[in-house]
Order: C-alpha cells, then structure tokens, then sequence
C-alpha cells in the first residue's frame, strides 16, 4: 500500500515540471542562501475520506562557489492518521552533497541529471522536490513586467512535455502571475507574487500500467525587488489521479492536497 501511494503521488510531483522547458535565472553574484523545504500530501478518496499522509523535507543551498546549488537532509515520512503524529523520517542518503551548476538545472528532466538516484518510486518523488524549487526560479524573471493587481499570462497556449525519460507526460495550459502587493519577510521588503496555473492533466507510465490525473496548483512568492531574492514561497496544489481500470473501482481515484514551503533559514 505504501509503494503504491508513493507512486501516486509522484504524479502529483509532475504538475511543475513543463514551466522548466522555460529559461529562469539565478543571481550568481549573491552570498549563499539555505532554505528549508517542506511538502505534506494529504490523501483522500473520491469521498472525501481521509487515507493516509506523506511529508518531505530538505535543505536546499544556493550561492555556493562555483554557482553551486546543494540539497541535504531529504527525508520522507508516512502518517495513517489526519490528526496523529509521522512515522519516524527515513532519511535519502542518495541525496546528501547532491549538488549541480546553478546552469545545469535546465537539465533537471533529464535522468542523466539525477545519477545515483535509486529507481524507485521514492527516488522518483526526490527528482520532484528538485523541480519544485526550480520552479520558483524560472516565474522569477516575469517580475519587472507585472503591474500592481494586474494579472500576467507568462505561459499560454498548451504545452506538451515529455517527463524525466518518459516516464510522464505535461499537458500545461496556462501559467499566470498577479503582483498583489508588498510585504515584509524576514526583515527585508517584499513584492508578493501570486501564481496559478490552468487545470492540466498529467499522467505517467510505469511498467504494465498508466496513470493519469488533473491538476491545479497555486501559491504566493515574497521576493526582494532589487536583487529578486526569494524569502518566501508556497505551492497548494489539487490533484486526482485515476488509476488503471478505475472505471471499474471508482474507490481507487485518489485526491490529493499538497501544500508546499519554502523557507530562507539564514535572515
């Protein structure tokens, strides 16, 4: 059942992934920045009734010499109950020091890109948490063309994407981003970036079976408007994966919550 789940999932892990055949930008001349990633998947039925949970956490640097950018402490964990406590973290060694040229990220959908990864669904789901990140990079260059609560369409027409060696597929609409004002984050003054996505499908292939889903995801970025430094940043995403024969078993179609953070640890 847990193999399963994970599996179903990583679907979820997909939804980001096409905005990266777009070029982000990373500011190479700033000191290093750590953040602390953290992803919860909330699991229901089609009912609405509750499953199980999953939470994934990180540390991600950038800014490092060379332009490096650096993931540690990955971890996942399992919870059977909305209210209890995760089952003890199961720590990714795999990804400890895995580190790439803030350049070689375009790459990132590539299985080349994740040498040492172990093919398993829980090495799948890793590869996403990479993309989840560069995800906010790559929204970043759209700032100085958004008007204060205008909203910008900084992808349209649909995009169709073949996913880390074929194993998905991205169907991406529509991505747009609305300057909805200023903040304060970690002390420093933040422009507040609000995105969404269209509803896409996505689907991924496994050996005998296929799975495919929709999805909507949505989130807020704070980021300096000087320097385009992220303090700040959150993904919500809603997404129903249909198993193979689910036509038969409508009980299998699972709904899935992910909520997503991204938080500077160094002030």
């Amino acid at each position: 059942m847990r193999t399963l789940t994970v599996l179903l999932v990583s679907l979820a892990l997909l939804t980001m992934a096409c905005i990266t055949n777009t070029s982000g930008t990373h500011d190479s001349t700033q000191s290093p920045q750590s953040y602390q990633y953290t992803c919860d998947f909330l699991i229901y039925n089609v009912q609405g009734k509750f499953q199980n949970k999953m939470r994934i956490e990180a540390t991600h640097t950038r800014g490092l010499p060379g332009d490096m950018m650096r993931w540690n402490q990955a971890s996942i964990a399992f919870g059977t109950s909305l209210d209890g406590e995760f089952t003890p973290p199961m720590k990714q060694p795999y990804m400890e020091n895995f580190a790439y040229p803030a350049t070689q990220s375009k790459n990132m959908l590539t299985g080349d890109f994740y040498k040492g990864f172990p093919a398993t669904p829980i090495g799948f789901m890793m590869r996403g948490i990479v993309v989840d990140v560069h995800t906010f990079d790559i929204m970043i260059p759209f700032i100085d063309n958004l008007e204060l609560n205008k909203t910008f369409r900084c992808i349209s027409n649909t995009m169709n994407m073949d996913l880390f060696e074929h194993q998905g597929n991205q169907n991406l609409k529509n991505l747009d981003l609305t300057w909805t004002g200023n903040s304060q984050m970690n002390g420093k003054s933040c422009s507040v970036i609000y995105f969404q996505s269209s509803v896409d499908s996505v689907s991924i292939t496994v050996p005998g079976a296929n799975y495919d889903s929709s999805t909507i995801w949505w989130g807020n970025i704070w980021v300096t408007p000087g320097d385009k430094q992220i303090e700040y940043a959150t993904i919500y995403e809603h997404t129903v994966i249909v198993p193979p024969d689910s036509e038969a078993k409508i009980k299998d179609v699972q709904s899935i919550y992910r909520t997503l953070t991204l938080k500077k640890m160094n002030k």
